[in-house]
C-alpha cells in the first residue's frame, strides 16, 4: 500500500497510483514503491548498456552521489541476482524529502551510468524500441509489450496455479510421509515441556507469565525437530498449542501453590484428601478468577514473542521479500 504523502511524492515525478503501488517510468527506469512497517521501500528494474563493453559488474553504492545515510537508506541490493534494485528507505519525519532527492539525484546518477539503455519483453524477448512498456506484477515493475501483457497474466496465472497444485501435492506427501503430524506432535511436547518452568516459577511466588516465552519458544522447536522445516503447518502448531498451554500452566501453577502449603504442613488440620474440594472453593472466588485471567493475558503476550522471536531465526522458511514476488524470474 501507499500512504498518500508518497502518492503525492510519485505525482511530482509522473508516476500512476494503483495496484497498492506507486509506479511507472522515471529516467527511464520501470519503478515501483509502497509503504511498509517503518519503512518506504522502492523496486527499479535496470536495464543493459547499450555497448557491450560497458556491460561489467557496476558498484551501483558507488554511482549514488551521497552516502546511503544521507538519503536514510537501510537497504539497497539487487534482489537474488535479478536486475531489480531495492531500495528500503528509515520512515520517519522528513523522509520523503530524502526520497525526493534520492529520484532527483541517484536515479539519473543510474542513468547515466548506462544502466537503463536496453530493455528486454518479459514475455516475448524482443528488445523495446526506446522506453519500455511497463506492467505491475505483485508489486514488480516489469518491462512487457502492451500486445504481450495478456499472454504474459496468463503465464503468470498458470505458473501460480501450478505452484498452488505443487504446494499441495508437496502438503500431501509430508501427511503420507508423517513429517507434519510428527512435527504437531513436536509442537504439543515442546510447548508442554516449555510449560514446566512456569509451573516452578509460580511455586516459588515470582512472576510467572514471563514463562510463557519458553512455551512459544518450545512449540516452535518441538515442531521443526520433529518434523525439520518451518511452515504454515509449523506456525498454526505453535500458535494452538501455545494457546491453550498458557492457561492449563497458569492453572497448574496455582494447583502447585496449594500442593507446596499441604507438604509444608501449613493448612493443618487439613489433610491432603481435602485438596480437591479446598482447589475448587479457591478458583471458585471472584478475585482468583481476575488474577487468573490476567496471568492467562500476560502469558500470551509472553508466549507470543517466543513464538516471534524463534520465528524469526527460522525466517528462511517463512520470508516472503520482494524477491520471490518477481514473475517468471525475471
Amino acid at each position: 500500500m501507499y500512504s498518500p504523502g508518497l502518492k503525492k511524492l510519485g505525482a511530482e515525478f509522473g508516476l500512476t497510483a494503483g495496484k497498492g503501488r506507486v509506479y511507472g517510468l522515471l529516467e527511464g527506469f520501470p519503478v515501483s514503491m509502497w509503504d511498509g512497517a517503518g519503512t518506504k521501500n522502492m523496486l527499479i528494474y535496470l536495464g543493459e548498456p547499450r555497448d557491450a563493453a560497458e556491460d561489467a559488474q557496476t558498484d551501483l553504492q558507488a554511482l549514488l552521489p551521497r552516502e546511503l545515510e544521507a538519503y536514510r537508506i537501510m537497504q539497497y541490493e539487487l534482489v537474488d541476482d535479478l536486475p531489480l534494485l531495492l531500495v528500503v528507505f528509515h520512515d520517519n519525519p522528513g523522509t520523503l524529502k530524502r526520497i525526493r532527492q534520492f529520484l532527483q539525484e541517484a536515479v539519473p546518477a543510474l542513468r547515466e551510468a548506462g544502466l537503463s539503455q536496453v530493455y528486454y519483453c518479459a514475455q516475448c524477448g524482443k528488445a523495446f524500441e526506446g522506453a519500455p512498456e511497463i506492467d505491475l506484477v505483485d508489486g514488480t515493475p516489469v518491462p512487457v509489450h502492451a500486445y504481450c501483457q495478456e499472454d504474459f497474466a496468463r503465464e503468470i496465472e498458470e505458473d501460480e496455479r501450478e505452484e498452488r497444485e505443487q504446494l499441495c501435492q508437496e502438503s500431501a506427501e509430508a501427511l503420507l510421509d508423517g513429517s507434519i503430524l510428527k512435527g504437531v506432535l513436536g509442537a504439543f511436547l515442546g510447548a508442554l515441556i516449555g510449560s514446566i518452568p512456569w509451573v516452578l516459577i509460580y511455586m516459588f511466588g515470582y512472576l510467572a507469565s514471563i514463562g510463557g516465552i519458553l512455551i512459544g519458544m518450545g512449540a516452535v522447536f518441538g515442531y521443526k525437530k520433529l518434523s525439520g522445516r518451518v511452515g504454515t503447518a509449523c506456525v498454526v502448531s505453535a500458535v494452538v498449542f501455545a494457546a491453550l498451554m498458557v492457561p492449563l500452566a497458569c492453572y497448574a501453577g496455582e494447583a502447585a501453590i496449594l500442593l507446596k502449603e499441604f507438604i509444608a504442613g501449613n493448612l493443618e488440620p487439613l489433610r491432603m484428601s481435602d485438596f480437591g474440594w479446598l482447589f475448587r472453593s479457591i478458583t471458585a472466588l471472584a478475585e482468583w478468577r481476575e488474577s487468573f485471567r490476567q496471568n492467562v493475558l500476560m502469558g500470551y503476550l509472553y508466549a507470543a514473542l517466543g513464538l516471534i522471536a524463534f520465528l524469526i531465526s527460522k525466517r528462511h522458511g517463512l520470508r516472503n521479500r520482494p524477491a520471490q514476488q518477481s514473475p517468471k524470474d525475471v
